[in-house]
């Protein structure tokens, strides 16, 4: 009888519905979280065609792209980021920092949004804060390496702070190239 009362309680209507929802339920979120991806990499894909057509020197058109992006995507700060890109390369300098803000909003950890934020500002001419800017930058975050070669930074490179930010991010102040320890 213990058995014929276990095999009943298995077949109560509300067990079944319970472990339907149940799975209905992780099937909702995995699907949810598999058309996320998808919706990602599509967003992804489009900044790369973008930044494509702007590396062939259609800045505008590539802006206009990217701007579009932006507004599929108003919560993605890779999409605010490369949009800022694309505004500095078209010299819309109060455009690119606002873009490159926007994306540290979303993502206060965007290096690379933060060193182009103190580029803008030594360009314009605020070395104190561009420099501040770049102190704040973990070590090996926001390709400061490479970004140290720019002809932007060269007047600054013997500077006591801008040689803490160069031994931080492991980058030789004879050569300008990454070392390697």
């Amino acid at each position: 009888m213990a058995q014929h009362e276990h095999n009943k309680a298995h077949d109560h209507p509300l067990v079944g519905f319970g472990f339907l929802a149940l799975v209905g339920a992780l099937l909702f979120f995995a699907a949810k979280a598999g058309l996320e991806a998808s919706h990602h990499a599509k967003m992804i894909h489009d900044l790369e065609a973008a930044t494509l057509i702007g590396d062939q020197g259609h800045l505008e058109r590539s802006e206009t792209m990217v701007a579009e992006i932006v507004r599929e995507y108003p919560d993605r700060s890779e999409a605010y980021y490369v949009h800022g890109i694309v505004l500095f390369r078209l010299g819309k300098l109060d455009e690119a920092d606002k873009a490159f803000m926007r994306a540290l909003e979303l993502d206060p950890k965007d290096w690379e949004s933060v060193a182009e934020r103190a580029t803008i500002k030594k360009i314009r001419g605020d070395v104190d804060g561009a420099v501040s800017m770049l102190e704040s930058i973990p070590g090996g975050e926001g390709h400061v390496f490479e970004r140290m070669r720019d002809e932007v930074w060269l007047d600054v490179r013997g500077d006591e702070r801008m040689v803490k930010v160069y031994n931080r991010h492991r980058v030789s102040m004879e050569t300008g190239i990454k070392q390697s320890y």
